[in-house]
């Protein structure tokens, strides 16, 4: 798990927990104060006009890869899609 914002690096493995599900995207927190997390639709896996809602749940956990690095307003972009 990472422990600081340096270590959220594209292709790490994180755990999260779900915060918030939105019509588009899922924010969860990392476990660190300054550090949320999103997962937009198209990287969660769930087809095309499917809720997220039917999915996913606040309180939830879950296993995700690093898309993209911490930008400067503290959020990190994940994914559920194996990288190459």
């Amino acid at each position: 798990m990472p422990q600081s914002k340096d270590d959220f690096v594209p292709g790490v493995y994180v755990q999260v927990t779900i915060k918030d599900v939105q019509f588009n995207a899922v924010i969860c927190d990392t476990g660190m104060k300054d550090i949320i997390a999103r997962l937009d639709e198209k990287q969660t896996g769930v087809d095309e006009g499917e809720k997220l809602t039917s999915h996913f749940a606040i309180g939830q956990t879950l296993n995700a890869w690093v898309l993209r690095e911490v930008n400067r307003k503290g959020n990190v972009q994940l994914t559920l899609l194996k990288p190459d």
